[in-house]
């Protein structure tokens, strides 16, 4: 019942339509996925495969976009270990 008032109000209000396929209805507290991202209304989470996904794509073009999601979206373990792998990079660098 929920469901049908929503489409509705969407269809006749806003004029959107809805694809049938993804039209389901969660509890807040469940969150969503979005673009590597677990959000809900308490907060956000980092998903580990963006995570993952990032390391292997780290580089000095890219560092200060990544520092910042690390910073926005990650706990504070995931801190700590973006500036340690920043930090060697950096060693690297100077090596050379």
């Amino acid at each position: 019942m929920m469901k049908t008032q929503a489409i509705e109000f969407l269809d006749r209000q806003l004029q959107l339509t809805i694809n049938r396929r993804n039209d389901i209805i969660v509890k807040p507290k469940r969150g969503i996925h979005f673009l590597g991202l677990d959000i809900f209304p308490f907060g956000r989470r980092l998903l580990d495969r963006a995570v993952s996904r990032l390391y292997s794509r780290l580089g000095l073009k890219n560092i200060s976009s990544y520092s910042g999601m690390i910073r926005k979206h990650g706990n504070r373990k995931a801190i700590r270990k973006f500036n340690w792998w920043f930090f060697n990079i950096m060693e690297k660098l100077n090596e050379v």
